[in-house]
């Protein structure tokens, strides 16, 4: 290992190798202390490359010690990972284009050992005859990109887990809202989005219904199929309910057989009666087949429209609830609606209800 002095290159700060003040043999010693390789290469005239400086440490990067006889940059050349190669090349070539270079690549050492190295390479001026002259100092980062490597697998450990345990508690979630039996929303579920819906009401002054719809002589269906059968039934009449509501309605399995539907669109006129109706019709238009056998149902229906008096959930829920035991008494197998209820004092609190909206936004 030598420095080649005859060119008379030196680094763009005037100092020859003489200038140090020190002989080779310490210079190498103290090169010999950093954990890295130090080279100083030029390109020739024609294409090529020659290194003037080869310090130490090259034998460790290449696993071992080069062969006699080998020219240090073409051990090195030929220990580039081939899927690196056009990389390193392509950096090296452009170390005389104004600055200083630096790139990561892959070399297979001798021992068969795939080490990651950082190559940082500073031109110096081009010299007279064009020749273009840089030092080098190589690094091994092998021990950085595993370490790069295991935090990136951590955290593609930890995204997944992350993913697993939002899923978990989405679909704990889901559960949580869900009526096991037949799918559509349990009474938790509901309340609170009938609280949303009538503070929104309150606000737009736009009513909103509410149907609670009771399946008569369930009880009987019961006795006469077994509980089994009934859960069936309930499942089934839960797939209609659905299919005669509309998109923008809820459905929710209030208990029992007992059904609730919150109509939010209802205009004026009688559109919640009308509803209610169409609703029962649907239920009552064919008989459901559980285990073989058909089952005709009916249900009866109370109704109720949110008003200045019936503001809150509530107020409103006993309304439907008192309409649906009206249509029991009348007979069953009916709509009955409750009547509207007014007053200058309930006016008062529903526009004060309003106001708290207004404030919290």
């Amino acid at each position: 290992m030598e420095l080649d002095t005859d060119q008379g290159s030196h680094h763009d700060d005037g100092c020859q190798a003489s200038d140090v003040g020190v002989d080779a043999s310490r210079l190498l010693e103290v090169l010999g202390r950093i954990d890295c390789h130090v080279y100083i290469g030029e390109t020739l005239h024609g294409g090529g490359y020659r290194e003037m400086f080869t310090g130490p440490g090259l034998d460790a990067l290449l696993g071992g010690p080069m062969p006699d006889g080998v020219d240090p940059a073409d051990a090195w050349d030929a220990a580039v990972h081939p899927d690196d190669y056009e990389r390193q090349a392509t950096a090296s070539s452009g170390h005389g284009q104004g600055g200083p270079v630096s790139v990561e690549y892959r070399v297979i050492g001798y021992d068969g050992v795939i080490r990651w190295v950082l190559d940082r390479m500073w031109p110096w001026p081009v010299a007279p005859d064009g020749r273009l002259i840089y030092d080098g100092v190589v690094t091994d980062v092998t021990e950085l990109h595993q370490a790069t490597d295991a935090l990136h697998e951590a955290l593609l450990v930890a995204q997944s887990a992350n993913l697993e345990l939002a899923q978990e508690r989405a679909v704990a979630e889901h559960q949580a809202r869900t009526d096991d039996l037949t799918g559509l929303r349990n009474r938790r579920d509901f309340a609170e989005k009938l609280e949303r819906h009538l503070t929104r009401a309150a606000y737009d002054q736009r009513p909103i219904g509410l149907l609670l719809i009771d399946i008569d002589f369930f009880k009987q269906i019961n006795d006469w199929h077994g509980h089994g059968a009934g859960d069936q039934l309930l499942t089934a009449f839960a797939g209609r309910l659905r299919e005669s509501t509309r998109a923008d309605d809820l459905i929710a399995r209030w208990g029992g057989e007992e059904f609730v539907v919150l109509l939010t669109d209802l205009g004026s006129g009688n559109v919640l009666a009308e509803r209610a109706e169409q609703i029962r019709r649907a239920i009552a238009s064919t008989p459901f087949i559980v285990a073989g056998q058909a089952i005709g149902v009916r249900v009866s229906i109370g109704a109720a429209r949110s008003s200045v008096a019936l503001a809150t959930s509530d107020a409103l829920l006993a309304a439907a609830d008192g309409a649906m035991y009206e249509a029991k008494r009348a007979g069953r197998d009916r709509v009955s609606v409750a009547p509207a209820q007014e007053s200058v004092v309930q006016e008062s609190a529903l526009s004060a209800r309003a106001g708290t909206r207004t404030a919290t936004g």
